[in-house]
């Protein structure tokens, strides 16, 4: 639906299958324009999942833990942690609490490149979000907001 546009009392099906068909194209062209910048600076989206949980877990986790979070493969995991590796991006160290298993950690340099990375992607979605109205912004965060919560309401309410 378009800003501004007043939703009415009842949706019909239809009406309903046509909303849910726009949402899902217009955040998968969002996903794309997000895919195209990350190529282009040589980044992936499950890179970008795995840093972030490497980000916030400053004193490390086990490659289960990212895979759970991140929701990405063991396999993928794998493969990212062996290049961000060779990279110097993180460092590997025995579990204290279970030595067969090791924590993983970004380095300082893998920090830098985190920051180097984000302040890029930051200054880029800055370009992109000046050219809407500080009401509209509020707007579409409100609505993404919003549908994310009654999305993980119902998905909790059903037992998903």
């Amino acid at each position: 639906m378009k800003a501004g546009v007043k939703m009415p009392e009842y949706i019909s099906d239809e009406d309903l299958v046509v909303m849910m068909r726009e949402i899902i194209l217009d955040f998968s062209k969002i996903s794309k324009c997000n895919e195209r910048w990350m190529a282009a600076h040589k980044y992936n989206s499950s890179n970008s999942k795995i840093i972030l949980v490497l980000w916030d877990n400053p004193d490390g986790c086990t490659q289960n833990e990212i895979c759970k979070v991140s929701g990405v493969s063991k396999q993928q995991v794998s493969a990212v942690l062996k290049e961000f590796e060779k990279n110097n991006y993180i460092i590997r160290t025995k579990d204290t609490d279970d030595e067969r298993r090791n924590k993983i950690a970004l380095t300082d340099y893998g920090r830098d490149i985190c920051i180097k990375v984000n302040t890029d992607f930051f200054r880029f979605f800055k370009y992109v979000v000046e050219k809407v109205t500080e009401q509209e912004r509020k707007d579409v965060l409100n609505a993404f907001s919003l549908v994310a919560d009654l999305y993980s309401k119902a998905l909790d309410e059903r037992g998903y």
